[in-house]
């Protein structure tokens, strides 16, 4: 098996795989999306070949996360896919080493990825020495709560609206951060999927992304538990009005008590975590122990 970072010749090789693999991952502007963003730095690509044809691929996206109020660099694996024929050989193995080492190089603090438990991704990357912040994949379908009133969604985005949802996240919780309104806009906004802006006359703001047949809420804006369950059983309750499925992707433990109260369907995964030789004893530590605040718009 031959694996190679950055080869110029595998952008099309790496996307006809993703949707061989993960029929109907997206098109061209989904992968520029993800991996060719000129906001953040440039995501590499891992390929691996045998016989001159590729049979697995993987790439590390790179954001930044704040810790404690400090912004540090993590990398976080992406778009991870291989072949049948390929598949058992030790190809996602090499391919998380391979993404270790970039991190390194870039000095990073960590390796991230995202997973649901039941993944065997997760038992592969966990056997490499992550450690795992608990998260939930919570979907709705049906109709419950009351109607909402005087909601307002918005395709158009102004520059107070954009200011008002920069940032979202607590100080004392572990959260990604963008260092301007432009990084935010090019994350949460300038999406390849549909994206509505809402209000809610709770006072409760945010974006929702049109997924199929499924409203994502990628951030919410609220002040206080009540207010923030209150807007999630009101936009539920729009989405399954308009026979819309609703999901919302949840670290926080606000979040999570939200998603049970509701009656939401639960899929437990986790966010693993594979610290750098740059990462220091406390900064480990505050990883660990550190009340995790990330929504659906931050993962990639």
């Amino acid at each position: 098996m031959i694996y190679e970072t950055n080869h110029p010749l595998s952008k099309e090789n790496y996307l006809h795989g993703l949707n061989k693999c993960f029929p109907g991952w997206g098109d061209e502007t989904t992968f520029n999306w993800f991996y060719r963003n000129a906001s953040f730095p440039r995501a590499d690509m891992i390929t691996a070949s045998r016989g001159g044809n590729y049979v697995a691929g993987s790439s590390v996206v790179y954001r930044t996360l704040q810790v404690n109020s400090t912004p540090h660099l993590v990398g976080i694996m992406s778009g991870s896919w291989t072949l049948p024929e390929a598949r058992k050989q030790g190809c996602f193995t090499e391919m998380i080493r391979i993404s270790k080492s970039l991190c390194e190089d870039k000095k990073a603090i960590a390796l991230l990825a995202y997973v649901t438990e039941a993944n065997p991704s997760r038992r592969r990357i966990e056997s490499e020495g992550s450690c795992l912040i608990p998260s939930v994949y919570a979907v709705s379908e049906g109709i419950f709560g009351t109607p909402s009133v005087g909601v307002s969604f918005q395709n158009e985005f102004s520059d107070q609206f954009v200011s008002t949802l920069h940032k979202t996240a607590p100080d004392h919780s572990i959260s990604f951060t963008y260092q301007t309104e432009k990084e935010f806009y090019k994350q949460f906004i300038d999406r390849p999927l549909p994206v509505l802006g809402f209000q809610l006359p709770c006072g409760a703001c945010g974006i929702i992304e049109k997924a199929g047949d499924t409203d994502r809420v990628l951030c919410l804006k609220t002040s206080h538990f009540k207010q923030r369950l209150n807007a999630m059983n009101q936009l539920r309750f729009l989405s399954a009005r308009n026979q819309r499925n609703f999901f919302f992707y949840a670290t926080a433990n606000d979040d999570l008590r939200i998603a049970k109260e509701l009656g939401m369907t639960l899929l437990p995964g986790f966010i693993t975590v594979s610290p750098s030789k740059t990462a220091g004893k406390d900064l480990l530590t505050a990883i660990k122990r550190t009340p995790w605040n990330v929504q659906s718009g931050d993962r990639v």
